[in-house]
C-alpha cells in the first residue's frame, strides 16, 4: 500500500506541474490570437456567451441549469457583461416573467474571436502529438477522464 501511495502522490505532483504548465501556455497568448474582446473574460462568461449564441431561446433559469452553477454566480457574470456591453437582457416570448440574455454585436464579435483562438489553440495542441494515432489516443484518454469524473461527481 506504501508504494502505491508513494505512486499517487509521484503521479498526482507531475499532474499538478504539467497542468499548470498547459493552463500558463495557453494564457500566454503567445499564438497571437487573443483579442482585446476576451481580454478580462471569464471562464464563466464564456461559456454564457457560447450557451446564448447555440440557444438563442435560453432564458436565465436554463444557463442556471446547463452551466451547473449557483444563481448568485451566474448573475454576476451576467451583470458583468452587461455592464461591458457584451449582452443585454431582455423579456423571454416563452416565459414574460423570465429574462434571455440577447449578445449585442460586441459580444457577438468576442464569440466569434474566442471560437477562432480555441481552434487555434487546439490545432496547435493537436499539432504536438506525431500521428494520428497519438491524437486519437490523446483524445480517448480525455474522453474517458472526463466520463469517469461525470460519473462519479455529476454535472454535464
Amino acid at each position: 500500500m506504501t508504494g502505491k501511495k508513494a505512486l499517487d502522490q509521484k503521479h498526482t505532483q507531475r499532474l499538478s506541474r504539467l497542468w499548470h504548465q498547459a493552463v500558463h501556455l495557453s494564457n500566454k497568448n503567445s499564438l497571437g490570437v487573443f483579442t482585446d474582446e476576451l481580454s478580462g473574460v471569464t471562464t464563466i462568461e464564456l461559456s454564457i456567451i457560447h450557451l446564448i449564441t447555440e440557444h438563442p431561446d435560453y432564458i436565465m433559469k436554463d444557463i442556471l441549469e446547463a452551466l451547473d452553477v449557483q444563481a448568485s454566480t451566474l448573475t454576476s457574470a451576467v451583470n458583468r457583461l452587461e455592464k461591458r456591453g457584451y449582452l443585454k437582457r431582455e423579456i423571454a416570448s416563452k416565459d414574460r416573467r423570465s429574462f434571455r440574455l440577447v449578445l449585442t454585436p460586441l459580444g457577438e464579435k468576442a464569440q466569434r474571436n474566442h471560437l477562432a483562438s480555441e481552434k487555434v489553440l487546439f490545432t496547435t495542441v493537436l499539432e504536438c502529438l506525431d500521428t494520428e494515432e497519438e491524437r486519437e489516443v490523446f483524445m480517448s484518454l480525455l474522453e474517458k477522464i472526463i466520463h469517469r469524473y461525470q460519473k462519479q461527481y455529476g454535472g454535464d
